[in-house]
């Protein structure tokens, strides 16, 4: 995993963070504002993208 993508295994998963449900209409992925994108806040895992810097967020006039 570079950073850049969910595995595929969570692909599907709601993670804290989203906006929406990943795959739905009108969503994308997005870089997780918590830990702008690096998947930790310190030492620690971050919550809000369980680690991937990705988020699911709601794009265009939803």
């Amino acid at each position: 995993m570079t950073g850049n993508d969910r595995p595929n295994n969570e692909s599907s998963k709601v993670l804290p963070g989203d906006e929406t449900e990943p795959g739905s209409t009108q969503s994308a992925e997005g870089i997780c504002a918590a830990c702008a994108g690096t998947g930790k806040l310190g030492r620690e895992t971050c919550r809000d993208c369980d680690g991937s810097g990705i988020i699911t967020v709601i794009v265009g006039d939803a």
